[in-house]
């Protein structure tokens, strides 16, 4: 079954012709109203809806919006973490739509992770400030969405101390993970042999960037650079949109099953609190 969730008619007529697999299309800027905004992204709502009603479905978001600056929306981050999920930057022709969808794409535990440890995070901070002026009410959100029991004095010192960095089960981090400073990037400019590892990588596993710096500036950094150097590699070109950019002090304490990085294998454990099944030095 195809469905497609759009708001030109034209282009979506222009889908319902170039579409052939089944799944729901989402466009990401799709809008109700005059009062909406494209840059509101509500797709990530129609697309979040949709997985509640079936999870196991096959979702395809598209957009004009940088792929990498998506990866910093949670919403985004919990939809993508799937492995039927896929984004597509417009525009786009069906070979390129038929070529990502045909292309092995692996559950991304990592940003799962992330996604949720975010969530928690920001829903805690909300829920602390909103008792305030609604006590009786966030007391029901919080022992429904953390589970905590006890008093309504006991549920909110619960909640005061909680830290999803602490609370998240610990062990194997699968996938591989790439630092951004002096690994992915030497003196500003993509090192494409890294790039091309992180391609053959890609055929087996999932793929993220991470970095013991600001996360936002590190994404901007990578930008255009990234992008540009995958469309090098013809048509591997597509692990671009699947590529996270996380941050390193999310997963003290995991062990992930393979890392590159320019640090000694000793430096990045002492660094990090973490230790990699595999370790590749750049």
């Amino acid at each position: 079954m195809i469905k497609i969730i759009e708001d030109n008619v034209e282009f979506k007529n222009h889908l319902e012709q170039m579409i052939t697999k089944d799944g729901t299309y989402i466009d990401l800027n799709v809008i109700n109203s005059e009062m909406d905004e494209r840059e509101d992204r509500l797709g990530l709502n129609y697309a979040i809806s949709e997985l509640n009603a079936n999870p196991d479905q096959t979702l395809v978001l598209y957009s004009f919006e940088p792929t990498q600056g998506l990866y910093l929306d949670n919403n985004f981050m919990k939809i993508m973490a799937r492995p039927n999920s896929y984004f597509i930057r417009l525009p786009f022709s069906k070979e390129h739509l038929d070529l990502e969808m045909d292309t092995p794409k692996f559950h991304n535990a990592a940003l799962e992770i992330a996604s949720r440890m975010e969530y928690n995070s920001n829903l805690r901070s909300k829920l602390l400030h909103d008792h305030h002026y609604s006590p009786n009410e966030v007391i029901a959100t919080v022992k429904k969405e953390f589970g905590f029991t006890g008093s309504d004095t006991e549920v909110i010192q619960q909640l005061i101390g909680y830290d999803a960095h602490v609370v998240e089960a610990k062990g194997t981090l699968p996938g591989v993970f790439v630092d951004v400073e002096g690994t992915l990037l030497q003196d500003g400019k993509i090192n494409l042999p890294v790039v091309s590892m992180m391609i053959a990588y890609s055929k087996t596993k999932p793929v993220s960037i991470w970095t013991g710096g600001d996360r936002e500036e590190m994404t901007k950094k990578i930008g255009s650079q990234l992008e540009d150097a995958c469309r090098g590699f013809s048509s591997e070109k597509l692990i671009y949109s699947r590529i996270p950019v996380l941050s390193k002090q999310t997963f003290e304490g995991y062990e992930p099953e393979i890392v590159l990085d320019d640090l000694s294998q000793g430096q990045f454990e002492e660094d990090y609190n973490m230790i990699p099944k595999q370790y590749v030095k750049i």
